[in-house]
């Protein structure tokens, strides 16, 4: 009898910790939690906020980089910045930053992602493409002056017609010159302006 009576028991306390069980997953479910999500490739900032200057984002990223590989050296940098319809106000654009490292013992290329005080590192890729050092680095003509030369060079006038465009920009060595590419996307439409990073020139 005593063996029956223990038996029950353990099927009484074995069914209460199931629904204990169930309930807890009902009520994770209800508050809509879900797995993490991998690590996007860029990151996006989207509207106003305190910028990020590039020469703080290089020196953060590049600290990170060589612990990864003693070796690596800068070769890329993008962001993008959706400006709501409040571009007209933004001297200096609020941008988190992508920067891309080479490592040529490795031959791999890996990113850091810098958004404020975070920094978010991604998995380094295998790559048979060889680079050059991005130099100078912050370069004489930083972000604002692509901003600028953008919005004069016809920026301004693509903003009116598509508001909701993201503003790409990145910086990258193209002909051996070191060149800001700025470029306005909304769905199918696009308008892009180059900019000499050294003269501050927009480039033809």
């Amino acid at each position: 009898m005593h063996k029956g009576v223990w038996f029950l028991s353990l099927l009484g306390l074995g069914a209460v910790l199931a629904l204990g069980v169930a309930l807890l997953w009902l009520a994770l479910g209800s508050e809509g939690i879900t797995p993490p999500q991998p690590a996007q490739e860029a990151v996006s900032w989207t509207g106003l906020a305190s910028p990020t200057a590039l020469e703080d984002a290089g020196r953060r990223g590049l600290e990170r980089a060589r612990q990864w590989a003693p070796d690596a050296f800068l070769v890329w940098v993008k962001g993008s910045w959706q400006p709501n319809g409040e571009w007209a106000q933004a001297t200096f654009p609020p941008i988190a930053w992508s920067l891309y490292y080479y490592s040529p013992a490795k031959a791999e290329v890996a990113s850091a992602a810098v958004r404020g005080d975070e920094l978010f590192w991604m998995p380094p890729t295998a790559s048979s493409e060889t680079f050059d050092e991005l130099l100078p680095f912050p370069p004489p003509y930083g972000v604002d002056v692509a901003w600028v030369s953008f919005r004069g060079a016809g920026g301004d006038a693509f903003l009116q017609q598509h508001p909701a465009a993201t503003v790409q920009y990145r910086l990258r060595t193209e002909a051996g010159q070191l060149t800001w590419v700025i470029v306005g996307v909304e769905g199918d439409a696009s308008f892009q302006v180059k900019v000499d990073a050294i003269s501050g020139l927009v480039v033809p």
